[in-house]
């Protein structure tokens, strides 16, 4: 049977006629994603008269294969109405079913559709929700309107406006270090209510105007200014504020000197309090003995509970601390193992190739996990579909030692095209 990689190495040579052929083959194979391409052959123009209505009916068609790319683009397509009717309430739904997988755009669009009351009424609690979604998953814009959001309900609410305005100036200094070009601005427009709400004894605002100074957001660092603030929130016991705080002992910012005791006195109180940042650096003192006695049980319980937050780096170190002690205790029980790989996989999944190098090199090594060249090739495979191209060394190493049935099922485990290893395939054939 014709492989969809082929169509792709056809598309991607300019070669619309060949692709067009083996999409169709793909399609009626069963596989949804052929219809996916063709659609999107017929809505560009490729190789054939741009007919947006019929890329709308084989995008129908590529979402009953089971192709939920192809729900973003038809609701791309109601959404501007090419094709087909305009209708939000249709873009809505397509839009919809790419975010229930994890697609940061559509969750983003989705939000916008109930935010500007498109199609549908008008509804900030809905999009409130899904651009969260979308911000939690890296989208800069969704950040900078989730702030928007906030402020509209800090003109509008009678309760909870100090609180409401603190979330919305964090979106915004989250979403301008996202490279927002217009999250600055919003900062700096909204900068004096807040250093109002921090003077009067609000720990939320004084920590964030911390950040503020030591960011900078467009304009001068004031590292002294920051500190202050912080110290103001840390008697509040505010978690993050000790977090930052901590970090200036450490590095002697500010009017801060180096002092590894207060260091670990406020990442403790921040790490107790729930701090991921504390916690992970509170995790790292332990295994390199800073401030406090060298202590690798320790150190793993703090990177445990850091990355129980989702933290991708603590769930990465998490696995390395676990890897050695496993080493370490040459015992023949693989529950350290067991649970390094589980956390890997979670960091995996959230896009760290950090994780997918990590997980590789332990099933292409197998000295802590079974050796599995299949599940090597596999994380390296998503690590390049992921566009982190440092992991061509290393796919290059694990793909000669394989075979080509093996290379085709580590790529349907990524989730891939079959176009790389298509391409280790290729340069194996070269060679013999």
């Amino acid at each position: 049977m014709v492989e969809l990689y082929e169509g792709l190495a056809a598309y991607r040579k300019n070669d619309f006629a060949r692709a067009k052929e083996i999409f169709l083959s793909v399609g009626q194979g069963g596989d949804g994603r052929g219809w996916y391409y063709l659609g999107k052959m017929h809505s560009q123009g490729q190789g054939m008269q741009e007919d947006a209505f019929q890329a709308a009916k084989l995008y129908l068609q590529a979402i009953d294969g089971g192709c939920t790319d192809a729900a973003f683009d038809l609701g791309a397509l109601h959404a501007q109405g090419r094709g087909v009717r305009q209708d939000f309430a249709e873009a809505l739904k397509c839009y919809k079913v790419s975010a229930m997988v994890g697609d940061a755009e559509a969750n983003f669009r989705v939000g916008t559709i109930y935010d500007q009351g498109q199609g549908v009424a008008k509804n900030l609690d809905e999009a409130q929700q899904y651009y969260s979604y979308a911000a939690q998953l890296g989208h800069p814009l969704a950040m900078r309107y989730l702030g928007l959001i906030y402020i509209e309900k800090v003109e509008k609410a009678i309760d909870h406006k100090d609180d409401h305005l603190c979330t919305a100036m964090l979106c915004f200094c989250r979403a301008a270090v996202a490279g927002q070009s217009d999250a600055a601005a919003e900062i700096w427009r909204h900068y004096e209510d807040l250093e109002k709400l921090a003077k009067a004894g609000f720990p939320a605002a004084q920590w964030l105007m911390g950040r503020i100074c030591e960011e900078g957001y467009g304009r001068d660092v004031d590292l002294s200014k920051a500190f202050a603030w912080y110290q103001l929130a840390a008697k509040e016991k505010h978690p993050t504020a000790l977090s930052r705080l901590g970090n200036f002992y450490r590095d002697g910012d500010g009017v801060a000197i180096p002092n590894e005791q207060s260091m670990i006195d406020c990442y403790k109180q921040a790490a107790e309090l729930g701090d991921e940042d504390a916690q992970h650096n509170l995790a790292f003192a332990y295994t390199a003995g800073i401030g406090v006695e060298q202590d690798n049980d320790l150190s793993i319980n703090w990177y445990r509970k850091a990355a129980q937050q989702g933290g991708t780096a603590s769930r990465c170190d998490l696995a390395l601390k676990l890897f050695e002690r496993q080493r370490g205790s040459g015992a023949t029980s693989h529950n350290d193992s067991d649970e390094a790989m589980d956390w890997l996989y979670k960091a995996a999944r959230s896009g760290s190739a950090r994780a997918m190098m990590i997980a590789a090199d332990a099933y292409q090594k197998g000295d802590v996990v079974g050796q599995d060249l299949v599940q090597a090739a596999r994380w390296l495979m998503t690590a390049l579909y992921n566009n982190h191209f440092d992991a061509m060394h290393e796919f290059h190493e694990v793909a000669a030692l394989m075979t080509a049935d093996q290379l085709k099922e580590a790529d349907k485990l990524a989730g891939g095209d079959g176009s790389w290893s298509a391409v280790a395939i290729d340069q194996q054939n070269k060679k013999s």
